[in-house]
């Protein structure tokens, strides 16, 4: 409490930029709930008042007084709205689980005579929102629990209607607009969308089904007819108009969980659970400007202000209705409560007071109670209020009752008695009467309500299965000779039958048509120890049973057997006997541990945790169901295989509709959905909210989705150029994957979770072909750093080192390659050569680098920064030195490519791609306003784009001289193996590799934009590959794959390509051709390889020797280590994983700077920064990167890094850092100067070097 009172004494005030009203003023009231520390102490203040006032450019708020309840019971506020001009405030409770009212409710004063009132009780304990209509003096609610939304009048005391009940699965949100006569709500179910209606019910519509995931709270701006919507799963804030068109995204704020929403002129008001576990409230116009700093333990909030709820004509002031009265836009509508149906202006009653009950036996009696009475399981004062005094039994109908169903179209509660079966009438239990007598114990009972048949089962040793017929007094025997059966049930719409049957370690569950042919097993006894009851959820199509005291769970066709009994569940729930479910509850009859008594308990199916026990109802023996609408004759249009919809089903009546998510189009037939892919000037972007791959056009933004059924939580992706297809990787089965960009041609390249790693990020090297990615470890005995797979599928290891490695690039050309880790303490920009020799820091002033890019045209790589204090983009020269390039505060920047002159950028809180001009430093948006979701990783093509490419591996098909890799290097290449396997002494040659012709190349002549290359056709004889390999590819000139740059379009590559200019015209050269295929033909016969996707495609790493040969002029380098020479010297086992030191922001009116850390402007020559000899750990200080100098400067104004950085040398001429052992432990070492001193450039002396760095930093300073 003291807590509490701090954060709306202490925090309240709040000071945000805002856009001007028409009057440069306004003003109102916020009633907020609060989170209760302890909910059960006396005193408790669960709302709240506060005054807020907006003027020119800011919005003040501050604390009016709180209220709470008088009593000393719990209370937990989740959703509250106030009736302004009656004075009225009401809340939801979900600890009692009860509606209340507040009379005498006024914002600008303290109450004096104020008093609570439950208005409505039996809700369920799931977040139910409120939502008031004050014209017509009704509420309105949403019960996510139950699956249904009320009404409630206001006037007429206990006169509550369900409004709807099918098709809802999750409804959340909630809101009214009585001078348009709209009802909104939200369903956050497996298809979520956002309906209207009248406020009576009717004209029902879908007016947001795509690109929503969890809508969990709505409100209108009436005045403007707008409907505005939190989306906690893609993190938004959204609007748009009544009919669902001209939908826009307000902000999205990545890592909150978004609550509630209140709207007042144009300001937002929205409460949101901050990823770091604090509740928030968030204040935003057109763009999120919150207070930082302040975190208000807040739930739910409502505007009070007359102003928002403007007055009408109420055609329901003389209360002219007996039950509900709605008004509406031309006189008023009456409703009849619940149980009750409207006949000539009169409310007469149809299903009687027990229209949805809970329905329960004991030994000798038969009770039924209103089902909202499944929620009397907690508090002290009230409980049991309504199973304590609103519950009808039929004492004495029976001496040992141990079973009972429900027809609920007949009326009926059909029960056993020893071996009689009887039916008691719901609405006169004094109708009893004995339908049958079986011929043995009764061991299951179960009704089909389309018919009226009642089946059971009977005997132990030689059991059975019999039907009685209502309509003919006649029974037939089904099925015998079933050892020990038991526990039978009807699932109608599938004209099933199933039971348990067998002793022991023998038991199954059978399924059969309901005549008792077509026996099948659904769970076999390999998957059952000792079986106890059964029963079916219709709306999942889920089997629930007991199971050695577990609840487990099956689909009815026999798949996906889980437990779902957690260990809190089986330790409150000793011995259970009887299951049964209901929307999202599941009940159970089990042991009290200290009466012995049988009881039920309450279980919430979609938290899978124990809501509670029923503790007032005692020997029971059993539970059932009272409620027609579970009790369905026909599957509802979307029910079975998706109403044969592709993507999104949308039910109308009996009918559907079928729709395509954002991205796709529906096709002819109606049902299927489809997208063209764009073949060039595109960009490719990771939706990570929505699980989808989508193509962007860089001419026009239309956005196509990638259509393949491959894709599962996708991080990294990359367009190969000349293939023409999209690699991408998952962080669910840890594939590295690929497919044309229509989604066929779909192949594994490599399973990287054989290496108990995910892959993350990568890079296509253009002159081979290999895939370069980087890859975190999953667990401590995983890889993390960076490997490469050949277009084959070989893979090899080239960087074992760091934590968490993710934007990679490449410089073929040059033969380097950056990376970043956000892992390390501090995170680091990293720089080797790319056969992953001479690595060093580039710079690690940054927080979160997400991405990577390089510019060749100047030499200058860009990483993002997307930590909250940074949100900049830096730019680097090669060997370190580094200045802010671009800001974008708030963005959360993620990946980052360049194409041409323009940098794209992808950012979590952005609902756009952004271009970036790097000269003129200009903005462009692509699909702004689009419905994608969070955006992660990016690829940029267009056909006019040049890719690098070595001339030192470009020949023989990307491997130069090696028989496998050919990794480049700025003065030559590096051949190496697959892991496991050694390279002969040859020094080209891996051991599973044999070469059987011999090669010739013509020299290389690299140049800017084109090399000629000719070369023989070679052939390679493998072991231990995945694919078979051309044996020959030939390209003319600019076209070829091996070209330093490639600038026309891939299919005129293939067009082009043709061997005649590499075998000569004819009769010569068709011998030639002949002898080639059959040389081919023989090789692919006897060659040995497997896919990629083949778990034993490759030796483990601790086979063979991994050697490598590098090849630097005219001199060869064998190397034969067991370990790279910069591998930290322990075991992975050793390696902790670190998080960030967040940086500390200090706010002033001139400048922003961070305390003790270089300041974005800092210049550093990330060389004189040696590698640390092991990972680095922030709890060991010895082995934490270096820190560097600190300095502040006195203007936040961009830099613009490209005049400079392109007066600086090439990468491949400067020097670097490596690691060199000494003893038993690797140390940094500088390869040719001391390392005090500047580094050492080709072209300069060190002095040269030092002087060119501080006359830059002079510029900025």
């Amino acid at each position: 409490m003291d807590r509490l009172l701090f954060n709306l004494f202490g925090l309240i005030v709040l000071s945000v930029c805002w856009t001007n009203t028409a009057d440069g003023q306004s003003s109102g009231h916020l009633a907020i709930s609060t989170v209760m520390e302890g909910p059960s102490t006396t005193g408790n203040k669960h709302v709240a008042i506060a005054s807020f006032q907006t003027f020119h450019d800011r919005t003040n708020v501050s604390l009016g007084y709180e209220i709470g309840f008088p009593s000393s019971m719990s209370h937990s506020i989740l959703s509250l709205d106030v009736d302004v001009n009656r004075k009225k405030l009401y809340v939801s409770d979900r600890y009692t689980a009860a509606i209340y009212m507040m009379s005498n409710f006024t914002a600008d004063q303290v109450p004096g005579n104020f008093s609570w009132n439950q208005l409505h009780a039996g809700n369920s304990r799931g977040f139910v929102k409120l939502a008031v209509d004050w014209i017509s003096n009704n509420l309105y609610w949403t019960d996510p629990m139950y699956r249904w939304i009320a009404v409630q009048s206001l006037d007429n005391d206990e006169m509550f209607k369900i409004l709807f009940y099918s098709d809802l699965e999750y409804p959340l949100g909630i809101a009214v607009d009585p001078i348009h006569n709209y009802l909104f709500w939200s369903d956050a179910g497996s298809t979520p969308k956002i309906e209207r209606s009248t406020l009576t019910g009717t004209d029902r519509k879908v007016i947001v089904s795509t690109g929503i995931l969890y809508p969990t709270a709505i409100d209108v701006d009436v005045a403007n007819s707008k409907l505005y919507w939190t989306d906690a799963s893609r993190d938004t804030v959204e609007m748009t108009s009544f009919t669902g068109s001209g939908r826009k995204t307000v902000r999205r704020l990545s890592g909150s969980y978004f609550y509630d929403i209140a709207l007042f002129r144009d300001t937002i008001f929205v409460t949101a659970f901050i990823s770091d576990g604090k509740n928030q409230v968030i204040i935003m116009n057109k763009i999120y400007l919150p207070y930082l700093g302040v975190s208000l333990e807040v739930i739910a909030l409502s505007v009070v202000s007359q102003e928002k709820q403007p007055l009408i004509t109420d055609y329901c002031a003389s209360n002219p209705c007996s039950d509900i009265c709605v008004s509406g836009t031309a006189g008023h509508v009456c409703l009849c409560r619940e149980g009750f149906m409207l006949q000539d202006s009169i409310c007469v009653e149809d299903t009687g007071p027990f229209h949805r009950a809970l329905v329960w036996s004991t030994t000798t009696a038969i009770c039924v109670a209103d089902i909202r009475g499944i929620n009397d399981i907690r508090g002290t004062g009230d409980q049991d209020r309504y199973l304590g005094t609103n519950k009808t039994c039929k004492y004495d109908v029976g001496t040992a009752i141990s079973y009972v169903v429900v027809d609920s179209h007949g009326r009926k509660v059909i029960y056993a008695d020893k071996n009689s079966v009887k039916a008691i009438d719901v609405d006169d239990m004094s109708i009893i009467r004995t339908l049958f007598t079986a011929t043995d114990t009764i061991t299951g009972l179960a009704v089909d309500w389309r018919d009226g048949n009642v089946y059971w089962c009977q005997g132990k040793l030689y059991g059975q299965i019999w039907v009685f017929s209502q309509t003919e007094s006649t029974s037939y025997k089904l099925v015998e000779n079933l050892d020990n059966v038991n526990s039978i049930t009807i699932v109608g719409l599938e004209s099933a039958l199933l039971w348990i049957a067998g002793g022991g370690h023998d038991s199954q569950i059978f399924k059969s048509q309901l005549d008792g042919t077509d026996i099948q097993v659904l769970v076999d006894s390999n998957n059952l120890t000792s079986p106890m009851d059964l029963t079916v959820d219709l709306n999942t199509n889920l089997v629930y049973f007991i199971n050695d005291d577990l609840i487990e769970t099956v689909r009815l066709d026999g798949t996906d057997h889980k437990v779902l009994s957690t260990r809190s569940i089986r330790f409150s729930t000793p011995s259970p006997s009887r299951i049964q479910t209901y929307k999202n509850y599941l009940f159970m009859v089990d042991t009290n541990f200290y009466t012995n008594e049988r009881e039920i308990d309450v279980i919430d199916l979609l938290d899978v945790s124990m809501e509670g026990t029923l503790s007032t109802l005692i020997n029971v023996t059993d539970i059932a169901i009272l409620d027609i609408t579970t009790e369905i004759e026909l599957y509802g249009p979307c029910d079975v295989a998706n109403g044969d919809c592709e993507h999104i089903c949308i039910p109308i009546g009996r009918n559907r509709v079928c729709q395509c998510e954002y991205g796709f189009t529906l096709e002819a037939n109606k049902e299927t959905c489809s997208s063209e892919p764009l073949m060039n000037d595109f960009i490719l972007v990771v939706d990570w909210t929505h699980n989808k791959i989508y193509q962007v056009s860089l001419l026009n933004s239309e956005v196509r989705g990638f259509d393949s059924d491959m894709i599962q939580n996708t991080d990294g992706l990359e367009y190969n150029h000349f293939t023409r297809k999209v690699i991408w990787g998952d962080t669910g089965d840890y594939l590295l994957q690929q497919a044309n960009l229509d989604g066929t041609d779909y192949e594994v390249l490599v399973d990287v979770g054989m290496y108990n790693a995910r892959p993350d990020r990568m890079a296509i090297d253009y002159s081979t072909g290999n895939i370069f990615y980087t890859a975190v470890r999953t667990d401590d005995l995983g890889f993390s750093g960076i490997a490469v797979v050949t277009p084959d599928g070989v893979h090899k290891k080239i960087v074992e080192y760091g934590q968490k490695p993710r934007a990679i690039a490449l410089d073929p050309e040059q033969g380097i390659m950056f990376w970043t880790d956000h892992g390390t303490t501090p995170a680091v920009l990293m720089r080797a050569n790319m056969d992953g020799s001479d690595m060093a820091i580039v710079y690690d002033k940054i927080v979160w680098p997400n991405g990577v890019a390089i510019s060749r045209k100047v030499n200058t790589v860009f990483v993002t920064d997307g930590h909250a204090s940074s949100n900049r983009i830096y730019a680097c020269t090669f060997n370190g030195l580094c200045s802010m390039f671009h800001e974008d505060p708030g963005a959360h920047l993620m990946d980052i490519k360049l194409l041409d002159d323009f940098l794209f950028y992808s950012a979590w809180n952005k609902v756009y791609i952004t271009r970036l001009d790097i000269h003129t430093k200009e903005v462009v948006k692509f699909a702004e306003n689009a419905e994608l979701g969070r955006l992660d990783a990016i690829a940029v093509y267009s056909s006019t784009l040049s890719v690098p490419v070595s001339s030192n591996c470009s020949p023989n098909n990307g491997r130069a001289n090696c028989s496998t890799f050919c990794l480049p290097k700025f003065d030559g290449y590096t051949c190496a193996c697959a892991n496991g396997v050694s390279l002969l002494s040859d020094g080209k040659t891996c051991s599973d590799v044999s070469i059987t012709t011999t090669e010739t190349t013509t020299p290389i002549t690299s140049t800017t934009n084109k090399i000629t290359a000719t070369k023989s056709t070679t052939t390679v004889q493998s072991k231990l590959t995945t694919r078979t390999a051309s044996t020959a590819r030939t390209t003319t000139s600019s076209l070829s794959r091996f070209s330093t740059s490639w600038q026309e379009s891939p299919t005129d590559v293939f067009k082009g390509a043709t061997m005649l200019p590499y075998i000569g015209v004819g009769a010569g050269g068709a011998l030639v051709l002949i002898v080639a295929i059959v040389i081919v033909c023989a090789i692919c016969f006897v060659r040995k390889r497997k896919r990629a996707d083949d778990r034993t495609r490759y030796l483990n790493d601790t086979e063979g020797f991994d050697n490598t040969a590098v090849f630097e002029g005219d001199s060869v380098n064998i190397r034969g280590l067991k370990r790279h020479q910069y591998e930290p010297s322990q075991s992975a086992s050793d390696i902790s994983e670190e998080t960030n030191q967040e940086y500390s922001v200090i706010h002033n009116d001139d400048y922003l700077h961070f305390p003790q850390r270089d300041s974005m402007y800092d210049v550093i020559p990330a060389d004189i920064t040696q590698i640390p000899p092991y990972e680095a750990s922030r709890m060991d200080h010895t082995q934490t990167l270096p820190e560097t100098h600190f300095h502040t400067l006195p203007s936040t104004a961009e830099v613009s890094a490209l005049p400079y950085l392109s007066n600086l040398p090439a990468a491949g001429t400067m020097h670097a850092n490596s690691l060199t052992k000494s003893g038993d432990s690797f140390v940094g070492s500088d390869s040719s100067e001391d390392p005090s001193k500047c580094p050492y450039i080709t072209g300069r002396e060190p002095e040269e070097t030092c002087e060119a760095a501080d006359s830059q930093i002079k510029q900025f300073l």
